[in-house]
């Protein structure tokens, strides 16, 4: 249940932390690798049931509900192995004699507050390596979703943690993630990715790219190509076959969506494609993917995270100007380039400054055991997800014996 008053968070975390103290020591690594596992084996074996309560809270598709359950249950298969795997270092001392034992130690107790837009996989990219590294969970999920939190684990606890001084956190603060499209682009690559990138998941990822920076030779046909796949695109219930696109998550959601759509036509871009609001059998909060063209980077449209399925297209005249619109941003999680050019793919890699860079594929969709995070306002404290999580569950010890 949510603490309503700073004092009673306070006695509950505190008393958590003396009743967890001999935590580690209690929990062997196999016995966190058997609680890991046995998680990781239940959420695949349900992940038909737990994709379409996914589904019915979030509104995702059916296929990306069951997606994003079976990433969480390999998330935590992958933690389950780290249990097995923890390691440290013996190094020779400059001093005759002594030897130099390195370890890694947990933190004690984890706040984990999650967001509602991946309620199944987010948890558990947090909440498996916490547990994995030793530590104990106090995890409050989104309000909007709530089910799909209790589902996943019936050991933790819901509760907020609160951030206090002198204590690690790790923060994930969203983006404005830029997709370059350039003249050498594969036309029918680029297309694929920029709208899986902008409308998928309902543009409800902090990954999604709604700046969408094409250069002058290659604008018109993309834009019109786009806007081709994008009248394809099937709104409907989430649960139902054939859809691609499931409702925005409420209300105050789709406000924010609509809202913005008025703001990019105040500003001078020209709605191209979508925007309307649609009526279905099932009742829901549906959108048409909005696709903006004759946008600028200084609109608010290209600047602010809308958080839902609407895009604007930027175009610019050449490479260099691309990257220096794409990097023009106080945020930098991910970013993507379409190009058949291995020059301008390798340069884009070294120089987009963003935590993650995807090559002729969407901004959003990330592996769970390679490091997860961006730059900027889009990220404070180390990585997430795979060896990495290591950085943020435990403490480096250093120790030092006399042979």
């Amino acid at each position: 249940m949510p603490f309503k008053h700073n004092a009673a968070r306070r006695h509950r975390i505190g008393s958590m932390k003396f009743k967890v103290t001999n935590w580690p020591s209690r929990s062997g690594i196999l016995e966190r690798h058997a609680i890991l596992k046995k998680t990781a084996d239940e959420i695949l074996a349900r992940k038909d049931e737990l994709g379409r309560l996914l589904s019915r809270e979030e509104g995702k598709t059916l296929a990306e509900g069951i997606g994003e359950t079976v990433r969480a249950g390999q998330i935590f298969e992958f933690f389950a192995g780290e249990t097995l795997r923890l390691a440290g270092e013996v190094v020779p001392s400059v001093r005759p004699g002594i030897g130099v034992e390195i370890t890694r130690e947990p933190v004690g107790v984890v706040g984990i507050i999650t967001p509602w837009n991946f309620p199944i996989a987010i948890p558990a990219w947090k909440v498996a390596p916490a547990l994995c590294y030793g530590n104990t969970v106090v995890f409050k999920p989104a309000e909007l979703v709530p089910g799909c939190s209790w589902a996943i684990v019936d050991i933790l606890h819901r509760a907020v943690a609160s951030v206090e001084h002198n204590r690690k956190y790790q923060l994930e603060m969203g983006g404005k993630n830029p997709f370059v499209v350039l003249d050498d682009a594969d036309l029918s690559v680029a297309v694929e990715a920029a709208v899986n990138s902008a409308f998928f998941s309902t543009g409800q990822r902090c990954t999604a790219s709604s700046r969408i920076i094409v250069t002058e030779g290659i604008h018109d046909r993309f834009v019109a190509a786009m806007g081709e796949r994008i009248k394809g695109l099937v709104v409907d219930d989430a649960l139902k076959a054939g859809t691609h696109i499931g409702p925005v998550v409420d209300q105050s959601q789709l406000n924010q969506d609509t809202d913005y759509i008025a703001i990019g036509k105040k500003e001078g871009a020209k709605l191209a494609f979508g925007g309307e609001l649609v009526s279905r059998d099932t009742p829901g909060f549906y959108l048409q993917p909005a696709l903006f063209t004759e946008a600028t980077n200084d609109m608010r449209i290209s600047r602010e995270e809308i958080f839902g399925p609407v895009a604007a297209v930027i175009r610019v005249r050449d490479y260099d100007e691309a990257l220096a619109v794409a990097n023009d941003t106080p945020f930098g999680l991910s970013s993507g380039i379409a190009t058949t050019s291995l020059k301008h793919a390798t340069h884009f890699k070294r120089n987009a400054e963003v935590g993650m860079v995807m090559v002729n594929l969407p901004t959003a969709g990330v592996d769970f055991h390679v490091p997860f995070g961006g730059r900027k306002a889009s990220s404070y404290g180390p990585r997430e997800q795979g060896k990495y999580a290591a950085e943020f569950y435990t403490n480096v010890k250093t120790a030092y014996t006399l042979a």
